[in-house]
Formats: structure tokens, C-alpha cells, sequence
């Protein structure tokens, strides 16, 4: 099932008693951080906090802080969905013409898809029955959450922010934390190498214009959920999003500026970058740190345009678990096969949420050569942009399930020699997140070869693993009730 926007989307979770609606007065400044930490640990339903103190808007949180709801969200019933996902993902990032007509046929399904790639653009959108002009703008009427107790101030975690390349003229969207550090005026968080900030400098070099940026709160699940997913360079979020949908992306042109967005937001912010920067933080993180301060780019708002009665999309960022590493944990299922496509050998990826969703990636492939192990780190850590911040690569052979710990520390503590199986490298690009790396994005990067290892590889004689024979399993499979061990 496809929601044709945020709203219908709450009543289906209503129905489905995914979602619980609070009147009870609560304080969008610590409180609400609370209540919604307390209900994902224990999976709890999204939050609607009807009477949010401070704002005459409703706030939503925990929208898909479990696998129900981001499933339901993408309009799919299984897990095992995620990975036909990626498998579309993986051939618009690489096509391949087909090989016969047979071939033609069965691929017809992904080949389609193409033509909802692009986007369709409205005159009239819900997104901008009310307009409000840069006089009267003014942030702080929305229900904006301040996380954690040393914050800096309040966040906009769920904003949507849209920026436009030049050299390609493709809007980009992106999930950048936002600072309210006035009425009309943002701090945007966003770091080298990623979508909006590549724009930004591109900009800078080319035009002497302000750069103009516009931020969407809310909208159908699809859209949003597509702003987190590992999406090929060559296409557009609204272009996965349309892909998802079997229908194209609705757009509407910005009242101020050149960029779109999604016609059935409930909010947006539209602004452009100004020349100046300001401190950001610190603010609690993903990492379950508080970051240090630093300098970001300041935004200026000019206009704000929204629905008649809005819902303000928001979450919090923290330890794991948090919304965030819920989110990563069922986006890694979609990466899979677009990494088999360049990986075959690789028989499963899994990135921990516990580790920030990011920074140590486990990896299980089927061994054919001396040095596999460490040609897979390599692969992996220059195959996708955000791979360069992953710090430390633990590979592992095909039969050790990577999902389970106690399988990986048994195989590290059987299959590793320190000396000989951990590779080092200095000097990589780092996440300026981590406060734990050599300098401010310049770090070093850890492999750590778990297979079993072949002649070149190592004097000893590696041994065969103890397996029961399948004629015994057969027969205690037979009986197994019988015995009562249990009962």
C-alpha cells in the first residue's frame, strides 16, 4: 500500500495500533527526547504528541523506530523485500542491456521503471496554502525538540534539505542537522564529501548569487524514507522515490527560489546560504557523545510556506538505539546486493547498528584465493562514498552468520593470528565525528582477516570443522519428540 501523504499514513498506523496519540501535555525541550527513548528500547508505536507546549502544532516522533512501520512505509510486507529493493538499485546504478529477448521479458518489470524516474510538477500544492513572508517569519512557533541536556539549542533533525547541482541539474536531498539560532535563521550541519555541501562548493566557485536552499518537514513516507537510502550518484532521491512508487515524484517550484519540492509536504523552510558561518554545538550525536563545536554555514530563511493544519516531523539523535541506527539497520539490507553486483564472492554485508551504523562493517564471503580477505577490505572501503568511513573491516568465511557476535568473536579467536591477519592503514579520510581518530578528519583504518587460511597464507594446516553427519541429524530429528528432553 502507497500513502499519498504524511497524514494518511498516521491514520493507517492508527488503525494498525502503530501509533499513539498523547494530548497530554509535553515539553518539546527534553521531555519528548525522553518519552521517545523509553519507547523504542522497547519497540514501541510512533508518537503523536498532540499538545506539544509551546506550539499550537502537533509533533510526530519514533515514525519508523521499528520494522513494522518503515515497512509499511515503503509498501512492503517482508524483510526479504528490502533485498529486491537493492537489486533494482544496483542495476540503475550499473545497467546492463539485456541479453536476449528472454532476458528483455523478465527484466521488463525494472526496465518500466525507468519512465517513473522522473518528476511531475504541479501549479497548486498543499504545501503552500498558507505563505508566510519574511517579516513574519518566525521558527520558534513550531515545535522544535532540544534534545539532550547540553545541548546547544533546538534541532530540526527531520528536515529535508534540497539543493540543486549545477554541472548536472540534480536536486539533491539530504538529512543534515539544523540549529535554530534565531526567528529566521539556521546553522546547517553537513560535511565534506556529501550531496548538499559538494553543491554548495560547487556554487561558490561558479556563481557570485546566493546559494539557495529549501528544507521540507514532512511528507509521504516514501520520500522521506528515500533521503536515508543508499541511492545511485546518477539518480535523484525524487527518482528512487517515484521508482518506489510505481508513480512519478509530485513536485512544486519553490515560492522564493528555483528548487522543488515535494507537493504534499507539510512544511517548508526556504532560504539561501549566507556568507558567514557560526559555531554549531555542541549537540548530542549518533555517536552518544555530545560533537564539539565548530563552524557551519549560516541559513537565512525568507519564507515559509505550509499546510493549513501541518504535522512537525521530528526525532532525536542518540546512543543505539535511536531512530537513526533503526533506520540503518533495514537500509543495510537494500546495500546488500548492489555491493554483490561488484563483490559476487560476498555472501552477506552487515554494518552494527551498535557501531554507530557505520564505522566497523562485517563481511562473509566464499575464500577462492590467497589474500581474498584483504582484496574485499580494499573493495569495500572505495566502493561507495560513505565506505570511507567505515574504520574497521572484520571478514569472515561463508558459514559464520556476521549478524551474530558470538560467531564472529569465534571465528576471530580461531581463525586470526594478530601479527599476520590485521592490516593498518594511516592517513584515510575519517569521519569528523570521531573525536577517537589521529586529527579532524584524518584517521586510520583497521582489517582483520577471519577465514580460514590457505597454504600461501600460513605454515600450519588449518583443520576441518566439526560437523555433525547429516544421517545422525535425521535420525535425532526422527525421534527428537519422543525423547520429551524438553516437556
Amino acid at each position: 500500500m502507497k500513502f499519498k501523504n504524511l497524514q494518511k499514513f498516521i491514520e493507517f498506523l492508527e488503525k494498525h495500533k502503530e501509533l499513539k496519540k498523547i494530548n497530554f501535555p509535553v515539553h518539546p525541550k527534553l521531555e519528548i527526547t525522553e518519552i521517545a527513548r523509553r519507547t523504542i528500547l522497547k519497540k514501541g508505536p510512533a508518537l503523536f504528541f498532540q499538545n506539544p507546549i509551546g506550539s499550537e502544532y502537533p509533533l510526530l516522533c519514533n515514525l519508523f523506530g521499528n520494522e513494522k512501520r518503515i515497512l509499511f512505509g515503503i509498501g512492503i510486507e517482508k524483510k526479504k523485500s528490502l533485498r529486491k529493493i537493492g537489486k533494482i538499485f544496483s542495476f540503475f546504478r550499473n545497467p546492463t542491456p539485456p541479453k536476449n529477448f528472454r532476458d528483455m521479458v523478465k527484466k521488463f518489470s525494472i526496465y518500466r521503471r525507468i519512465f517513473h524516474t522522473y518528476t511531475k510538477e504541479v501549479k497548486y500544492a498543499s504545501c503552500q496554502e498558507i505563505v508566510v513572508g519574511k517579516k513574519k517569519v518566525d521558527l520558534f512557533e513550531f515545535p522544535i525538540m532540544h534534545c539532550w541536556p547540553k545541548d546547544s539549542g533546538k534541532l530540526i533533525t527531520w528536515g529535508i534539505t534540497t539543493t540543486k547541482s549545477l554541472s548536472n541539474n540534480r536536486q539533491n536531498l539530504g538529512i543534515y542537522r539544523l540549529q535554530v539560532i534565531s526567528k529566521n535563521k539556521l546553522l546547517i550541519r553537513w560535511f565534506p564529501q556529501r550531496g548538499g555541501e559538494i553543491d554548495f562548493q560547487e556554487w561558490k566557485k561558479n556563481n557570485k548569487e546566493k546559494f539557495p536552499i529549501s528544507i521540507f518537514i514532512g511528507s509521504d513516507p516514501i520520500t522521506i524514507l528515500s533521503a536515508v537510502m543508499p541511492v545511485p550518484n546518477s539518480l535523484s532521491e525524487y527518482s528512487i522515490s517515484g521508482i518506489l512508487r510505481g508513480k512519478n515524484s509530485k513536485v512544486v517550484k519553490c515560492v522564493s527560489n528555483d528548487l522543488r519540492v515535494p507537493e504534499n509536504s507539510e512544511i517548508v523552510l526556504e532560504g539561501f546560504i549566507e556568507e558567514k558561518s557560526a559555531k554549531e554545538g555542541p549537540n548530542g550525536d549518533h555517536t552518544g557523545f555530545y560533537n564539539k563545536e565548530e563552524y557551519f554555514p549560516i541559513i537565512n530563511i525568507e519564507v515559509i510556506t505550509r499546510k493549513k493544519y501541518p504535522i512537525y516531523l521530528s526525532t532525536y539523535s542518540g546512543k543505539y538505539p535511536d531512530e537513526t541506527s533503526v533506520l540503518s539497520y533495514y537500509m543495510n539490507e537494500i546495500l546488500i546486493p548492489i555491493i554483490q553486483k561488484q563483490f559476487p564472492e560476498i555472501s552477506d554485508f552487515y554494518l552494527p547498528p551498535e557501531a554507530c551504523s557505520y564505522r566497523i562493517a562485517l563481511v562473509s564471503i566464499k575464500k577462492k584465493y590467497p589474500g581474498h580477505a584483504k582484496k574485499i577490505m580494499m573493495g569495500i572501503w572505495s566502493f561507495l562514498q560513505q565506505f570511507m568511513y567505515i574504520k574497521i573491516i572484520i571478514v569472515c568465511e561463508d558459514d559464520v552468520n556476521i549478524r551474530d557476535w558470538r560467531e564472529v568473536f569465534w571465528s576471530i579467536s580461531t581463525c586470526v593470528d594478530p601479527y599476520r591477519d590485521s592490516l593498518f592503514i594511516k592517513y584515510c579520510p575519517s569521519d569528523i565525528l570521531d573525536f577517537a581518530s589521529f586529527d579532524y578528519g584524518i584517521g586510520s583504518k583497521m582489517g582483520i582477516d577471519a577465514t580460514e587460511k590457505l597454504k600461501a597464507e600460513s605454515r600450519q594446516t588449518f583443520q576441518s570443522k566439526i560437523f555433525m553427519n547429516k544421517e545422525t541429524c535425521v535420525r535425532i530429528e526422527k525421534i527428537w519428540k519422543k525423547l520429551k528432553i524438553f516437556s
